[in-house]
């Protein structure tokens, strides 16, 4: 994925991150996969744990705030 691919698909699902809803299983990989890409600090496994997946979707949105705000 490439950066506009990314921010493309954050803008898309942008409720998505920002809600507690829980994601198919697609739109996780696709979550996991970002947050990996923005956020070098750690690294973010495919689980479904809610705190991963909490964690991943926070990752996203601190690493990309003006697409957030």
């Amino acid at each position: 994925m490439n950066d506009s691919d990314l921010i493309t698909w954050i803008m898309d699902h942008k409720q998505l991150i920002k809600s507690t809803q829980k994601p198919n299983r697609e739109e996780a990989e696709i979550i996991f996969k970002i947050a990996n890409i923005v956020d070098a600090t750690q690294t973010h496994k495919m689980t479904s744990c809610s705190r991963c997946y909490e964690n991943a979707k926070r990752a996203i949105m601190k690493n990309n705030p003006t697409l957030f705000t």
